[in-house]
């Protein structure tokens, strides 16, 4: 009696272990997912911040330049747009390369999106933006679209103009998330970062 005990209080046992094991690797395994997306996020965060900084620290920078590789900004495209794209590409080393996709640097309104929306839900680069993507082969942003007249940007004609800067990437699944049911493939993380234009100065031909 106390062998067949024994025997039925192993099984029970093994059940057990076998009901509550998926449940457990879920967990494991979804704070180990969560960990890079946190990271993930705080990466492009900051990219965001680097990206906004540079580019209102130089709204008299004068027209993009072209540095031989193709596609080149076209010569009405602001530099700071430019400036914000090498210089989130030096700081982008937080951010897996396989995951980057693009940048937006465009004029912000009061809410800190493109033209008159609130979000950036259906919203394209085209005016008033100029759009960075970002190139394997290289490990570089080139041009990919969008206009932004560089003269247009004179901040003493419009005080208080801003420029927002939006980084787009695709966080990918770490530990295999995407096997189980009910998970996409991947994941869109993106942010983005507004900042006024520094004050153009009497020097700055802004007189």
């Amino acid at each position: 009696m106390r062998g067949h005990r024994r025997r039925d209080e192993r099984g029970a046992a093994a059940v057990e272990a076998a009901l509550i094991m998926p449940v457990l690797l879920v967990l494991v395994f979804g704070m180990i997912e969560m960990a890079f997306l946190m990271k993930d996020n705080v990466a492009v965060a900051s990219a965001t911040r680097v990206g906004a900084r540079i580019a209102s620290a130089a709204p008299n920078a004068g027209p993009a330049l072209c540095d031989g590789e193709v596609p080149c900004a076209p010569g009405s495209t602001p530099r700071f747009a430019q400036l914000a794209a090498d210089a989130m590409q030096a700081n982008g080393s937080a951010i897996p390369t396989d995951q980057i996709d693009e940048i937006w640097i465009y004029n912000a309104n009061d809410r800190g999106f493109l033209g008159t929306g609130s979000s950036f839900e259906g919203a394209t680069c085209n005016a008033q933006c100029v759009r960075f993507v970002w190139s394997p082969s290289r490990l570089a942003f080139r041009y990919g679209g969008g206009d932004w007249n560089e003269v247009a940007t004179t901040v003493c004609a419009t005080e208080g103009a801003r420029v927002g800067v939006r980084l787009l990437t695709t966080h990918e699944w770490v530990v295999g998330l995407d096997l189980w049911p009910g998970f996409p493939d991947d994941l869109a993380v993106d942010d983005h970062a507004v900042m006024a234009f520094e004050p153009l100065t009497f020097e700055d031909n802004c007189g």
